[in-house]
């Protein structure tokens, strides 16, 4: 982990692999408080997302998936309808 210090108005730079693309984080504002708030100016094809909500979608599109529906497109992960039959 990389721990940097920045007053309001500086900034930090993230290059990319694209030439000429970068993420450029600014701090707004910090105070006393501890509260910090910043802006991130990247490439629209990048998602942002604070960490809770990250987790939130990660658990939401977990869930989706654990139900017996979601597995009938994928026929060899869905359980079986009926036991098999045992020969005599």
């Amino acid at each position: 982990m990389l721990i940097l210090s920045r007053r309001a108005g500086q900034t930090i730079t993230i290059a990319l692999d694209d030439p000429g693309e970068e993420i450029v984080i600014t701090v707004l504002d910090a105070d006393r408080a501890g509260h910090t708030r910043l802006g991130i100016d990247a490439p629209r094809r990048l998602r942002i997302l604070r960490s809770e909500l990250l987790e939130e979608v990660r658990q939401s599109n977990q869930a989706a998936l654990t139900g017996p529906e979601a597995l009938a497109h994928l026929p060899w992960l869905a359980p079986p309808t009926s036991p098999p039959e045992t020969a005599p």
